[in-house]
């Protein structure tokens, strides 16, 4: 389980809403310093994976969620790969499609809608995540539905902070999967029988 969280009772399973108030506690108690250094080391390792995974930038588009503290931070990436060239999708706050899925943009052209069908990697946030790809994600079951819209097979990825990656989470059937796990300091696949991640 995680670092510097109460222990559980034997056999107790520690309920989702538990373990969101714990990750969140946690991250909000990581020095800012401490922050800092380790998102510059994911987003490194973010580029590193990306430019492994897709020859060029040109045509490919990734689908990536703009952070607010203290999530791992996204918003210097989706600018960095925009600025680099890449094609980035980020979420409509607030918006949802006439479908009643969540909406989508183009970075950079917010007026422009977009689909996450066009996704050739969606990047997701959460709390905590399983080395088997289970995700804990903030409870609104915001990217379960939006995920409905999205090209079968689409590598998902997770970005977490090293303590955040946890044997063992509650799941229930509709809770979606994650390919692949970067923290500051790994590079987690969770699927290994598809590799599509070198």
């Amino acid at each position: 389980m995680l670092a510097n969280v109460s222990p559980v009772p034997p056999n107790a399973v520690p309920s989702k809403a538990d373990l969101r108030r714990q990750c969140l506690r946690r991250r909000k108690d990581r020095p800012a310093a401490l922050r800092a250094s380790d998102d510059a080391s994911r987003q490194e390792r973010a580029l590193a994976v990306l430019s492994s995974t897709f020859d060029r930038c040109d045509g490919a588009t990734v689908c990536i969620y703009l952070s607010h503290p203290p999530e791992p931070e996204t918003t210097g990436l989706a600018k960095l790969l925009h600025d680099a060239g890449w094609h980035v999708i980020v979420p409509s706050q607030g918006l949802t499609s006439p479908s009643g899925t969540p909406a989508w943009t183009w970075y950079g052209s917010s007026a422009l809608p977009a689909e996450l069908a066009a996704a050739d990697v969606i990047i997701m946030p959460g709390l905590a995540g399983t080395r088997d790809g289970n995700r804990l994600g903030r409870g609104r079951g915001w990217y379960d539905r939006a995920l409905r819209s999205a090209r079968a097979g689409t590598p998902r990825w997770l970005l977490l902070n090293d303590d955040e990656v946890v044997n063992e989470l509650p799941v229930t059937p509709h809770d979606a999967k994650v390919d692949l796990i970067i923290t500051q300091s790994d590079i987690i696949d969770c699927n290994p029988a598809r590799r599509q991640v070198k």
